[in-house]
């Protein structure tokens, strides 16, 4: 069996510019991993928390479903929250 080898190089200052980049490059790619992350689990308990406060009549969804019966598009999506210390949300 034949082994075949390919001389060409670049030279050594492009490498260390093509190193580099890819360096920076993997940095980034790794913080917007970190920052996915950290922020999935808080997205969990948002979503949770929407449903249960929809389920147990916290959260106001009739609005949402009278908008909705004429209006296909995200703009009507309009909500009214109560926290628990009273304080109301809405859109």
């Amino acid at each position: 069996m034949t082994t075949r080898q390919c001389d060409a190089k670049s030279p050594v200052e492009e490498q260390r510019a093509i190193v580099e980049y890819i360096a920076r490059e993997t940095e980034k790619g790794e913080a917007v991993l970190d920052v996915a992350k950290r922020t999935n689990p808080f997205l969990k308990k948002c979503c949770s928390a929407l449903i249960v406060g929809a389920v147990i009549g916290k959260i106001d969804v009739g609005r949402w479903r009278d908008q909705q019966a004429g209006h296909a598009g995200a703009s009507a999506l309009g909500f009214r929250v109560v926290v628990g210390d009273g304080e109301e949300l809405s859109s």
